[in-house]
């Protein structure tokens, strides 16, 4: 089944248990690269996959795909997210 063939309501109600329960999961691919001596400077793509600990983020990224926001819009949101999820653990 397709979004696009959820029902409105069944939609919404996950939407909320999303947004209250403050469980999500990203996953991004994300482009690293070191510049420490000693280190290559060669940047290394990786793929974090993350649960969104903060129900701030949730709500954020919900309320933005309810409003039409493309994935590139959402990219500073999910930046946010996944700094606090994987960085500072």
């Amino acid at each position: 089944m397709t979004e696009s063939q959820w029902q409105p309501q069944a939609r919404a109600q996950a939407r909320e248990r999303a947004a209250t329960s403050s469980c999500m999961m990203v996953e991004v691919t994300a482009h690293f690269r070191f510049t420490c001596t000693g280190s290559s400077d060669d940047g290394r793509e990786r793929t974090i996959t993350r649960r969104s600990r903060s129900p701030t983020y949730v709500k954020e990224i919900l309320r933005l795909q309810e409003a039409g926001a493309t994935e590139e819009d959402l990219h500073p949101v999910v930046a946010e997210a996944i700094t606090e999820s994987y960085f500072t653990e």
